[in-house]
């Protein structure tokens, strides 16, 4: 049997105003971290949610 790797995968999920918006999915921790920080300069804490997750996808 072959051996699986496993993929490292960054999931930004954002909430705005109450309702889900969108998830989008990176190869790089880097680039979700820019999209967040890009995202937060319209961002209202007490309405407004973003998070990220690692996942790993086997390969």
């Amino acid at each position: 049997m072959s051996q699986k790797t496993k993929q490292k995968l960054w999931v930004v999920s954002c909430v705005w105003r109450g309702f889900p918006a969108y998830v989008k999915v990176y190869k790089q921790k880097r680039s979700a971290k820019k999209h967040i920080a890009r995202a937060e300069k319209n961002f209202n804490p007490d309405y407004d949610s973003i998070e990220m997750f690692e996942v790993h996808k086997s390969v």
